[in-house]
């Protein structure tokens, strides 16, 4: 019998989360061990893993099911996914900071009534050791896990949880050999310690990570970038160094919603105060939605360089005198900041989807012309984007797509438009014989 026994070494690239059952019901928790610290259990590797790999692959190494003689027949998985060890940054551990997240209303383009709610991320997170034990011949095995794109929990199609790897050490044992059977006779536990002293005499391979393709980048400065604070004494927090992923997500699939339905398409979320998203529409296609996940576009992190802070204080408006609210002064900071928009593609789009890759880059040129905004109080003037530098990935050059500042954007042709109504109209079709075939097996089985 051959067993070896793998530690793959996965830096992550950002903040990443776990969803967890916490005791706070008005935020979405992480996933924590014992002591307190963020946990990332063995099993949502697994998954990243297993997404990642053709259908051969995840037969040959993930286990299946079968159908023999009319009963169920189990293959087991020859991967195992043992175990993981977190380390943090310069000798610390991971760190748990809570955001607050609001709910947009998609009528009102404003915060939703009772929308606000926390939203706990890792940060810090140096390495991710995972530890794995395979079954027979590893080739196949190493040379997936060199390929591996690494995803971590949720919010992929937010900048959170993306991840590369980066060393690959193991060591195989032929039990049929007696050092190599002494060998695995002492390993007494699977934990991680034990595991890192076995594999002292196997064998390291650094992996040169892939980069993942990217739609689009571009250096853009901000003006008036509204941060919420309490105190204008106060000192930036780490979070004010960071435009979230989701706020992009939501700036411009609202505007790209909005522009397709200018167009006539049939768009779905304005309607619903408990929007999920129909995950049939090409917006929820490119974006995702609470029914299909991820979608195809992921949008990053971004990094501001905050400088010239400004500060103001703000007084209330009373709507019935039209004169100052009592005890009703506020604090306001600004600052002004140079970042990198990145938007990094997750699979392919499809033909019929040209329409929304163009309405995407009319959403950044009405940022550019000032329709919209980011950050908070952006009625007020605040949060004005300029493009310094855009540039397009290969997604674009597939479609024949163009544009080094967002003023050369071109608009939607009236081909693009026709081309999704019959995709749309198509699918419907299908989607309606699908039913009526499960109708009737129904009525069979019945």
């Amino acid at each position: 019998m051959i067993l070896t026994y793998i530690r793959v070494t996965i830096r992550p690239l950002g903040p990443w989360r776990v969803g967890a059952v916490g005791q706070d019901q008005a935020a979405l928790e992480t996933l924590r061990d014992n002591a307190g610290r963020p946990a990332l259990p063995p099993s949502s590797l697994a998954g990243s893993f297993r997404a990642g790999i053709d259908e051969a692959a995840r037969e040959l190494l993930m286990g299946q099911e079968k159908t023999k003689n009319g009963k169920p027949d189990f293959q087991a998985s020859t991967l195992w996914f043992l175990g993981t060890r977190l380390t943090g940054v310069e000798d610390g551990q991971p760190e748990i900071r809570r955001r607050t997240a609001t709910a947009v209303d998609r009528n009102r383009r404003a915060a939703r009534n009772h929308g606000s709610h926390d939203v706990e991320e890792v940060y810090d997170t140096e390495t991710i050791q995972l530890y794995l034990r395979h079954e027979g011949d590893p080739a196949e095995a190493l040379r997936l896990l060199g390929k591996w794109r690494v995803t971590i929990g949720g919010g992929i199609s937010t900048g959170l949880g993306h991840a590369e790897v980066t060393v690959i050490s193991y060591r195989t044992l032929d039990l049929s050999h007696p050092a190599d059977l002494l060998a695995r006779v002492s390993l007494r536990d699977a934990g991680p310690d034990a595991l890192d002293a076995l594999l002292q005499g196997g064998t390291d391979h650094k992996v040169t990570a892939e980069e993942s393709p990217t739609l689009l980048e571009a250096t853009i400065r901000i003006d008036g970038l509204n941060l919420p604070t309490q105190n204008l004494k106060d000192q930036l927090r780490p979070e004010d160094h960071w435009f979230h992923g989701t706020r992009w997500k939501g700036i411009l699939r609202g505007r790209v919603e909005y522009i397709g339905r200018s167009l006539g398409l049939d768009i779905c979320g304005a309607e619903d105060q408990q929007w999920r998203g129909c995950g049939r529409c090409a917006v929820c296609e490119v974006f995702g939605s609470g029914e299909t996940g991820a979608g195809r576009w992921s949008f990053h992190f971004t990094p501001l360089e905050p400088d010239h802070p400004a500060g103001r204080t703000r007084n209330a408006i009373d709507r019935f005198t039209g004169g100052v609210a009592e005890k009703k002064l506020f604090p306001e900071r600004t600052v002004t900041s140079r970042a990198r928009l990145v938007i990094g593609q997750l699979s392919d789009l499809e033909e019929h989807h040209a329409w929304a890759l163009k309405a995407l880059l009319l959403a950044l040129r009405d940022l550019q012309e000032g329709y919209l905004g980011i950050g908070g109080r952006t009625s007020t003037g605040l949060g004005s984007v300029r493009f310094e530098k855009l540039r397009l990935g290969e997604e674009f050059q597939r479609f024949e797509i163009t544009a080094t500042t967002p003023e050369a954007v071109e608009g939607i042709a009236e081909a693009d438009i026709e081309l999704e109504r019959t995709h749309r109209s198509l699918k419907e079709k299908e989607e309606k014989k699908e039913k009526e075939k499960e109708k009737k097996e129904e009525m069979q089985h019945a």
